[in-house]
This record gives C-alpha cells, structure tokens and sequence, in this order.
C-alpha cells in the first residue's frame, strides 16, 4: 500500500512539468539571442547598401570623369554657326548657357553615316544637381536644333571649369582676352559632391599641340641652296660635299614623320601641350 502511494506522488511530480519561473528565465534568454541576432542582421544589411551606393557612385564617377577625357583629348579647334547663325568660338569655358562647350572629333560612325567625325558637346549642371552632358547631330545648327542630353552624375553640388593658356594664363572663362590661341593647353574638372567632396582633374589638351604649315617658299629656296650646293661642289671638287651633306641634313630636319615636307611642330608648343599629370 505504501509502494503504491510512493509510486503515485512521484508519477504527479514528473507531470507537473516547468516552473513560471524557469519559463520567464528561458523566454529572457531567448529574447536577449534574438535581439543580438536582429540587430547583426540590421548592421549587416545598411553595410550591404552602403556599400553598393559607394560602388554605384564609383562607376558613374569614374564613367564620367572617361567621358570628359575622351571628348576633351580629342579637342579640336573648330568653330560653329549657333541658331541664330552667329560665329561661336571653338571652346567656350562660362561664356554661355554651359559651363563647357567644344568640338572633338573621333565620333563614332559605326554603320557609315553620310556625316561628319566632329561633334559638338557641351556639360552643365542642371537644376536637378545633375551633371549632364549635351550634344548636338550637326556643328552648324539650325533654328530649331536641339541637344540630346546624356545625365553623368547625380546628387551634386557644383561643377566648375579651370583652364590654362599657352602663355601660362589661367582662368575661368575662355576665350580669354589675352588669349590668340583657339585653345588651351589644360582644362582643370572640379566636381562637388556631399558624398565624396571635391574632386580635382586636369586633362591636357593634346590637339593643341600646333602643326604649322611652313611657307612652300622656304621649301624652293631649300631646293635652290641644294642644286648650288652641288654646283659648288662640282666647280671645288670634293669641298662642297661637307657643305651639301649639311644642306642635306637641314632640309631632312624640315620633314615630319611621315618624310613630307613642308610640315612643322613647333617644339615651345609641343613641350607645353605635353606638361600634364
């Protein structure tokens, strides 16, 4: 009888199950692991979106910063009739509606076109704080010609333009006053943003590195000095070979690269056109 009771009372303890307060205390320890799991979860996914803004606005600044030096290098001193037929220079810095204005050549004619190679393009910031880049499908526009716009950049705050004479002049606006050439030698890009701060860059200008044609006079008088040269030679023997191989050699200098002559660079302007970072 006493085994029976014994057998009972312990069969209702194992039934009974937890206490209130081994439930509360496993509850608290589940919510303390969920809390830190969520609040790693939350640090995970903002790292995770941070990360893709920066590499989105890596692309399109690096995108952008592409698109600038492949127009400005391939510059060229080209003017053009506006709507209003009105004679505009070949690069304008602030002296219109945008902030950079100028012909390039190298447009890309993949299916043959019946067109020009030269474009005119132009970049502002628009009211949006975006970084846009214009163009136009003629140089010499018509009245109703318009732009086709291409956005560059978002979420700026300014975009201005530097540039740099051949005398060494700087400014802001081109063409300068004191500036006989059509361009500079070195365009400076400063682009504000409150994600990166200012960025700084400066393209060299390489077309302006000037190919004068030389006088097709001097080309004769180079041809006449050499026929003299083997006269003398002639008439005095074998003095006037040193004389003629000079002539020779002066007249081999006035030739490009190709062996054409009556081309020349002038090697001030190419130094300078060359002095970039």
């Amino acid at each position: 009888m006493l085994a029976c009771r014994q057998q009972t009372q312990s069969r209702s303890h194992a039934e009974q199950g937890f206490t209130l307060l081994e439930v509360l205390v496993a509850i608290s320890i589940f919510a303390i692991i969920g809390l830190g799991a969520n609040q790693m979860l939350r640090t995970v996914i903002k790292t995770h979106d941070h990360t893709q803004a920066s590499i989105k606005l890596y692309s399109e600044f690096s995108h952008a910063m592409a698109v600038l030096e492949r127009d400005l290098s391939q510059a060229v001193p080209r003017g053009i009739r506006d709507e209003f037929g009105d004679h505009q220079p070949a690069f304008l810095v602030a002296s219109g509606p945008f902030a950079l204005e100028f012909t390039h050549t190298g447009w890309n004619n993949p299916i043959a076109l019946p067109r020009s190679n030269l474009q005119r393009v132009a970049y502002a910031m628009n009211e949006d704080k975006e970084l846009v880049r214009s163009f136009w499908t003629v140089l010499d526009r018509a009245e109703d010609a318009k732009p086709i716009e291409q956005i560059l950049l978002t979420e700026i705050s300014d975009f201005t333009i530097n540039v740099i004479g051949a005398e060494g002049e700087s400014g802001d606006i081109w063409p300068a006053q004191e500036a006989s050439d059509p361009l500079p030698i070195m365009v400076e890009v400063v682009i504000s943003a409150d994600a990166f701060g200012d960025v700084r860059k400066v393209f060299p200008l390489v077309s302006n590195v000037v190919i004068r044609q030389r006088d097709p006079s001097s080309n004769d008088q180079g041809n006449n000095n050499s026929s003299n040269n083997s006269n003398n030679n002639a008439n005095n023997g074998g003095n006037g070979s040193s004389n003629n191989n000079a002539n020779d050699s002066f007249n081999n200098g006035n030739r490009n690269d190709n062996g054409r002559p009556g081309i020349a660079v002038d090697p001030d302007i190419s130094d300078q056109g060359s002095d970039g970072p």
